[in-house]
Order: C-alpha cells, then sequence, then structure tokens
C-alpha cells in the first residue's frame, strides 16, 4: 500500500479509537465525496427498567488528512501552518456555506520517521504523535490557488476525548 494511503488510514484509525473511547460511535461513507468519517452521538434511556442505546441523530463529519512533522511551517506555542491542497480547501469552504454543519478538517501528524508511527508490544499499542482539527472562519473565501492554501491550525484545537463533546455543542 502507498505511504499517503497508510498514513490516512492510520489518522482515521486513531479518530475511531478516540470516538469509541468517547462513547460514540462511527461511520464511513460507501464513497470518498470529500468526507472520511462521521462521528455519531450515543445516548442512554432506559425502557422497562433496562437501559437501552440509541444514536441521538447529532453528528460531526469529519475530512482526515495525515502528515509528517516536516510538513508542519511556522509552528509556535499557539499555532503552526499546514499547506492543505486547495480543492480540500474549497470543499470545506463550500460545505460550510451550504450547512450550520461544517465539515470539519482532521490533520494528523505522524513523525517524519515511519518506523516511529506504531509501537507494539505485549503491553500497549503506541501511535505517535497527536492530531488537531480545523474550521474555517466563516468570512473566508475559496482559493484561486491551483497547488495548496497555507491554513493556521490552533494548538488548542488538539483533538483528545473530550474533543467530540465540545465540537458536538459547537457544530451539531
Amino acid at each position: 500500500m502507498k505511504e499517503e494511503l497508510i498514513k490516512e488510514s492510520l489518522s482515521i484509525k486513531y479518530l475511531e479509537i478516540l470516538a469509541n473511547y468517547a462513547g460514540y460511535t462511527t461511520d464511513w461513507p460507501g464513497k470518498d465525496f470529500g468526507r472520511d468519517l462521521t462521528i455519531n452521538e450515543i445516548s442512554q434511556r432506559n425502557q422497562d427498567g433496562k437501559p437501552r442505546f440509541i444514536e441521538t441523530g447529532r453528528s460531526l463529519k469529519i475530512q482526515a488528512k495525515a502528515t509528517t512533522e516536516s510538513r508542519i511551517f511556522e509552528s509556535s506555542e499557539i499555532s503552526f501552518k499546514y499547506d492543505l491542497e486547495s480543492k480540500t480547501f474549497n470543499d470545506l469552504i463550500f460545505r460550510n456555506n451550504m450547512h450550520n454543519k461544517p465539515l470539519i478538517l482532521f490533520i494528523f501528524i505522524l513523525p517524519n520517521d515511519k518506523k516511529n508511527w506504531l509501537k507494539l508490544n505485549d503491553e500497549s499499542l503506541l501511535i505517535k504523535k497527536t492530531g488537531y482539527w480545523f474550521v474555517p472562519n466563516s468570512n473566508e473565501v475559496e482559493t484561486k490557488n491551483s497547488g495548496s492554501k497555507r491554513i493556521t491550525i490552533n494548538k488548542a484545537n488538539k483533538f483528545t476525548t473530550e474533543t467530540f463533546n465540545q465540537l458536538m455543542e459547537i457544530y451539531s
């Protein structure tokens, strides 16, 4: 498998693991029309004294990207810059202009050396490194660039298990 597909698969699995741990379910679209993953909120209700779990109807639509540390630019304590494909940036803008529910970009940053992406032993599975989320500002417009659009990602937007609750409240 090509290295880019391995990176993408790791980024999606990383999100799925976090979502499942936080009590959410995930769905993959059958076809790729700019969305790689849907995160679904689950709630519990009781029926006849027994717990029953059901989807609430609230969800997050995710476009996942993966990169390595060497593809991160102008990193500071507050933010970093990433060159996103223009077509993907324009998909985000198009989707966000059409709906109150934006398409959320997830950037998974892996170490430069592929040997450090994943470590497995009898005690643990370690996936390095971390991921961040990004939603363009509502005043952003599509780029005319044919190659890429440099975006600024706030480091406060680090993806954790608590992020799903926060994003559900803001965007669903």
